[in-house]
């Protein structure tokens, strides 16, 4: 590994990110971080420590859930923006030819409303 007084930040090297990249990967890690945080939530709700599980969810209402009698609940509001991302991301998978990905992800996640039919998104009627 070189120095840092070796190393010329003008040099090409790292290509530096668009805004339009940096945008994503900040929303790809928050719906990471969702999904985590739903994880962790469903599990202390699971072994009994609702209450560990309301104080976890108070300190991170990015996350958008809250605990209601023992149970994980999703603020409406939040999980469309998170559905309409999930929509978008899948639609670009499908434009990029990933349709296997695509469709692996709908079947792995039934509770995103949404199936893979020639190349197409489509929302599951509720």
């Amino acid at each position: 590994m070189e120095s840092l007084k070796f190393v010329d930040p003008t040099q090409s090297g790292r290509r530096q990110l668009t805004d339009q990249e940096r945008d994503r990967l900040r929303q790809a890690m928050q719906a990471q971080a969702q999904l985590e945080g739903y994880d962790q939530l469903t599990e202390l709700c699971r072994i009994g420590e609702p209450e560990m599980a309301h104080r976890l969810a108070a300190q991170h209402p990015e996350w958008g859930y809250s605990i209601e009698f023992g149970v994980v609940v999703v603020d409406p509001s939040l999980h469309d923006q998170v559905r309409l991302e999930r929509y978008e991301q899948l639609r670009e998978l499908c434009g990029a030819g990933e349709l296997d990905i695509a469709i692996r992800l709908v079947t792995q996640h039934p509770e995103w409303g949404y199936y893979i039919k020639k190349g197409l998104v489509i929302a599951n009627p509720k």
